[in-house]
Parts: C-alpha cells; sequence; structure tokens
C-alpha cells in the first residue's frame, strides 16, 4: 500500500480528486434531473448543475482539509467563514463561466466544467493555505 502524501499541496490533491468524483456525480445526476425541475426553455442547467456539484464537494472539502490536509489548530468556526468565502468566490467565478460559456454559449458542459474546475482548485488551494487555513498572526 502506499504511503499517503506528507505534504499539503500533494495532500490537497488528493482530497481534490475525492472532492472532483463527488462533484461529478453530483453535476451529472443535476444535469439529467434539473431539465425535467425546469422546464422552462433557457433554464440556467449548467450554471445550477456547477453550483449544485460545487457546494456538495465544499462540505466534504472543509472537513477533509481541515483535520488532515492543512491540520489546522484553533476554532472551527472562523475558518468555516474564511473556507467559505474562498468557495463562494470560486462558486461565483465558476458558475458565471459555466453561463457564459455552456448556457449562453453553447458550449459542451462536460467539456468546460473539468478545465475550469481544475484552474478553481488551484485557485482554492491558494486561498485555503494563505488565509482560510492560515496559523493565526500574533
Amino acid at each position: 500500500m502506499a504511503a499517503l502524501p506528507r505534504r499539503p499541496a500533494a495532500r490537497f490533491a488528493l482530497v481534490g480528486v475525492v472532492n472532483f468524483a463527488v462533484s461529478c456525480l453530483v453535476f451529472a445526476v443535476a444535469l439529467r434531473a434539473l431539465p425535467a425541475l425546469l422546464p422552462a426553455a433557457g433554464a440556467p442547467v449548467g450554471a445550477l448543475a456547477n453550483a449544485f456539484a460545487y457546494l456538495a464537494g465544499m462540505v466534504n472539502s472543509f472537513v477533509l482539509n481541515r483535520r488532515w490536509t492543512f491540520r489546522a489548530q484553533g476554532a472551527a468556526a472562523p475558518q468555516a467563514v474564511r473556507f467559505a468565502i474562498v468557495n463562494l468566490g470560486c462558486l461565483a467565478a465558476g458558475s458565471l463561466l459555466m453561463y457564459g460559456l455552456v448556457d449562453r454559449g453553447g458550449l459542451p458542459a462536460f467539456g468546460v466544467w473539468p478545465p475550469l474546475t481544475l484552474c478553481l482548485i488551484a485557485a482554492n488551494y491558494l486561498g485555503c493555505k494563505h488565509w482560510a487555513f492560515a496559523p493565526a498572526r500574533r
């Protein structure tokens, strides 16, 4: 059995793989279910599916990254708020891009979503490392 990674970036990447799998599953289910729930023509199915997928991974991500990746100490509530701000910023950026490229631009959702998600993972790591889970400054 391979040893688990020791560096935060490697642990974050592993958590990201788990989150990507969770998000991908939720995204696929939402893409299938939302048209029936939102039958109006032009409903922002791609953007909404992205939001559901991102939020599903966010809960898992907070727990795993706080405890394992960054081994954060201190009160969880302020970390959760900062983590939510970082993630919601990424969610907003991703959803706006999905809306523009998929819902308005007509590009295929699964052609846009994976590379977009990889870019958002990088932004998320930097925000988590340097702000959300950073040790308190004295």
